[in-house]
């Protein structure tokens, strides 16, 4: 929850990534609200060694994402976006973390794990991860509901991917 707060409230929709500069101020001030929200408890002595861990964590792999939206060219579309639909005649509700645009148009909804690429590439290739393929199908068939936001989804090309932090992997 804290590593996923501070992603929301750092690279923001529409926005470009933060400079260095900016991305430390921003990921300090979000890691801050983060742990008063989700795990008061880390401000104490007591935790300091894992509160600084986590926010060295949380930071590189912040400076990651950032360098990776640079690299091919994204930009934040939306975070935290809700879908609704039908896989396998079952009703679904899910939410994304991110909607990227990508160079040409196409889109990628992105869930960030906090997480390593290694261990979720091999549930991917078992056959045993199925988040993303539901969020998939969920855009496939989607369940529409007045102003649900999901307008800039339909008619366009629509991959999913997974953000691993851990290691800065990106799997689709």
């Amino acid at each position: 929850n804290i590593a996923h707060h501070v992603f929301e409230h750092v690279f923001l929709k529409d926005e470009p990534p933060p400079s260095d500069e900016k991305l430390t101020a921003a990921i300090a001030e979000a890691y801050a609200n983060a742990m008063s929200r989700y795990a008061p408890f880390l401000r104490s002595p007591l935790w300091e060694m894992e509160r600084r861990g986590l926010e060295r964590e949380i930071t590189r792999a912040a400076i990651g994402w950032r360098d990776r939206l640079l690299r091919i060219g994204a930009r934040i579309v939306v975070n935290e976006v809700w879908l609704n639909g039908v896989a396998h005649g079952i009703a679904l509700t899910g939410k994304a973390d991110t909607v990227l645009e990508l160079p040409g148009g196409n889109l990628l909804l992105v869930d960030h794990k906090k997480s390593s690429t290694r261990g979720r590439r091999q549930r991917m290739e078992a056959g045993w991860d199925l988040q993303a393929g539901l969020y998939r199908d969920m855009i496939m068939n989607p369940t529409r509901r007045e102003g649900d936001g999901l307008d800039m989804l339909m008619g366009r090309s629509v991959g999913v991917a997974y953000h691993l932090m851990n290691d800065g992997g990106l799997l689709t």
